[in-house]
């Protein structure tokens, strides 16, 4: 059988010593990175991907809309749209792929 805690004289239980938390898994006071939201999934991980997806998006399309007024095209600004949207989701699959191992 375990043996049980009983009371000091002053009534009180002695403390357990606390066990270290491992890297990984902040506390609910800690502030986490975006990646450590997306790694936890649940709603915060959903929308850090949406804000990834959206960052990626428009800063891509800048990038696109400012070669095509260099070169007076107007097709880069969608090309530049494409490889945001993809980055924004290559990044989610780095956080998730930690998640898995």
């Amino acid at each position: 059988m375990a043996a049980t805690q009983h009371p000091s004289p002053e009534g009180k239980r002695p403390r357990r010593p606390r066990r270290p938390r491992k890297a990984s898994q902040p506390s609910s006071g800690d502030l986490r990175s975006a990646g450590d939201l997306v790694n936890q999934g649940g709603l915060a991980g959903a929308v850090m991907t949406l804000v990834y997806i959206a960052i990626g998006l428009g800063f891509w399309s800048l990038v696109g809309y400012g070669v095509d007024r260099l070169l007076g095209t107007r097709w880069i600004v969608w090309l530049g749209a494409g490889i945001g949207a993809f980055a924004g989701f290559y990044l989610v699959y780095l956080h998730m792929r930690q998640r898995d191992e």
